[in-house]
């Protein structure tokens, strides 16, 4: 419920059940631990998501780390299991610590999740590749903005190569994706061919957001 609210913008509904969602799970978590953090954690997730959207960082960082706090619990019990969700949290947390200009935490995060991801892919590319591509280009944007060229670069380009693979057999899926690191690479180095790369499949695209940005300041150029 905490979520439909949520995705119907009705904020104050939200997170009356959002709240009212981690009060039963933590007084669960007191009787039966093993049975009921992964859920605990699932809520506090949320909430930290929930808070981060309405620019109440405080809140947000609260909840952020309190999944954290017991995800890296059960993936000592169950890395198998669990690491994906600490990864979900360790890129959550490093976007947020980025936007808060908190950049030492930021890139600990970051580069934790990368960490992870890393491990997944080599289990299951398929299923975990997606996320690594996302968190390569979350690194490159991070090292761009602090002028740290060669790894920014080093970034995008590893998340152009999985994005590229990654078209070839869904372009409908992928292509704004691939797009938005062309065009964030052409910010980083000033390369004319991947801003006629990112403005190809931009224009095409334009039902995602991120497309019809690229188009609009290519055409402003």
């Amino acid at each position: 419920v905490g979520v439909f609210y949520d995705d119907q913008n009705q904020p104050d509904k939200a997170e009356k059940y959002y709240l009212a969602a981690i009060a039963i799970r933590e007084r669960l978590v007191e009787k039966n631990a093993d049975a009921y953090e992964p859920a605990l954690a699932d809520s506090y997730n949320n909430a930290g998501v929930f808070y981060d959207n309405q620019g109440k960082p405080k809140k947000a960082e609260k909840y952020y780390l309190a999944a954290i706090e017991i995800r890296e619990r059960l993936v000592e019990k169950n890395a198998d299991a669990y690491e994906p969700d600490l990864a979900d949290s360790y890129n959550n947390a490093g976007v947020f610590y980025y936007e808060q200009g908190r950049l030492e935490k930021s890139e600990k995060y970051i580069l934790a999740a990368i960490g992870i991801y890393e491990r997944l892919v080599e289990k299951n590319a398929d299923a975990y590749e997606p996320d690594l591509a996302m968190s390569y280009n979350n690194a490159g944007e991070f090292y761009a903005n602090q002028d740290y060229l060669e790894k920014s670069e080093k970034y995008y380009l590893a998340a152009i190569e999985i994005y590229e693979r990654f078209v070839k057999e869904n372009a409908a899926a992928y292509e704004p994706d691939l797009a938005d690191s062309y065009f964030n690479y052409y910010l980083l180095k000033k390369d004319k061919i991947y801003l006629d790369k990112a403005y190809e499949i931009a224009k095409r695209r334009q039902d995602d957001p991120r497309c019809k940005i690229i188009v609009e300041i290519v055409e402003s150029m």
